[in-house]
């Protein structure tokens, strides 16, 4: 065999080996012409709409104006609604989001003449776990103006371990604006960073697996209750616990308020919190007085708390979600990640998907609470 052409195979093979395949998260287009699309969304239903989108309404927590930045097509955006005007990464890297009309949210309800009056090419809608009916009856609402509306679906939704799903909606956003290469080459960068974690991780037996509790700092509410912490199994960032090897302290179901007495009895050896309305800094816990009855957990003890700031806001998992997957695993797994630098790390995974400069990528990473990783060496 040629020389040139078996090193020309090896590459190709090398390539094969370290990129992911567009074929597994591209959505199914049923038709196409030179002026429409049908392509089948992640509710399972097919929608037409236009084959150059150059109008969106994004409603959601932010993922859908994130991603549309990181493709190059945030140009498209036309309106905003959701939570979005409470996401950290889109405002920061959109700032004339706030100056879009506000189409309302699930929650508290669409703003059905905004919608209306703007005329988009299609509305785009991301289910969040914990507020699918409503989400469900907005999309109805939408769809009875006669707009396109297409749907994504949270990773949370599924209740498994699976990111796949993740890698879905970006190829859906990237068919719709026609940026297809650059959606593959985002999920390849994402995709490559999860990589790295989960290898670290594998093969861990259950012996060697410290208790992690995932948990949220208690809100008024919380305390109005009896309880302290704030703990989420299924539905939140301890579903990914199964993928990078880690063992949850908490093995219930749903949302639940733990007592102080609860904490002690599970005495997590490490604890990380999650985005909360009570707060995400780690001193929080290690000083309020509020705390002061599980100082004598062992994660607490022995300095193992760690946090990942604002970066799940009402649960819902954006293009940060490698950033979690490093803390986590870090926090439980010190000695398996002693040679990476969170902080570095974190600023270079900004750079690399959002195309920003070192600076930008720094005020993001503190925009975001995560600024202890620099306070703390993590």
């Amino acid at each position: 065999m040629n020389y040139k052409l078996r090193i020309w195979i090896i590459c190709m093979f090398i390539v094969l080996l370290t990129t992911t395949c567009w074929a597994d998260y591209a959505p199914d287009v049923i038709s196409e012409s030179d002026t429409e699309l049908t392509l089948v969304d992640m509710d399972g239903k097919s929608v037409t709409i236009p084959k150059h989108v150059d109008k969106i309404v994004a409603v959601g927590f932010g993922f859908i104006e994130g991603t549309l930045y990181a493709l190059g097509a945030q140009d498209t955006l036309v309106g905003t609604g959701g939570g979005i005007r409470s996401n950290v990464t889109a405002d920061y890297l959109i700032p004339t989001l706030r100056e879009l009309p506000n189409a309302g949210s699930p929650i508290d309800g669409i703003n059905l003449e905004t919608i209306a009056a703007i005329n988009p090419d299609l509305v785009i809608v991301r289910k969040n776990v914990y507020f699918k009916e409503k989400t469900d009856k907005a999309v109805e609402m939408i769809e009875g103006l006669g707009i396109p509306v297409v749907v994504l679906m949270d990773p949370n939704n599924f209740h498994t371990s699976d990111i796949d799903t993740i890698y879905q909606e970006i190829a859906l956003l990237g068919t719709i604006v026609g940026k297809e290469e650059k959606a593959k080459e985002l999920i390849d960068k994402i995709d490559a960073r999860v990589s790295q974690i989960v290898e670290r991780t594998e093969g861990i037996e259950d012996k060697d697996k410290p208790a992690v509790l995932f948990t949220g700092l208690g809100s008024s509410s919380t305390r109005d209750k009896g309880g302290v912490l704030v703990v989420w199994a299924k539905e939140c960032a301890s579903t990914f616990a199964n993928l990078i090897n880690i063992q949850s302290a908490y093995d219930g179901e749903g949302r639940n308020v733990l007592s102080a007495e609860q904490v002690l009895q599970l005495d997590p050896d490490v604890i990380i919190l999650e985005t909360s309305s009570g707060g995400y800094n780690i001193s929080q816990i290690y000083d309020e007085d509020y705390y002061k009855n599980i100082q004598e957990v062992s994660a607490i003890k022995d300095k193992k708390v760690y946090t990942i700031g604002k970066l799940t806001s009402c649960g819902d998992i954006q293009l940060d979600l490698p950033i979690i997957l490093l803390i986590e695993a870090k926090g439980t797994y010190p000695e398996k990640f002693s040679d990476i630098n969170v902080s570095e790390w974190i600023e270079e995974y900004y750079m690399d998907i959002f195309g920003i400069s070192k600076d930008m990528a720094k005020e993001l990473k503190n925009t975001q609470g995560l600024e202890w990783v620099d306070t703390y060496g993590f």
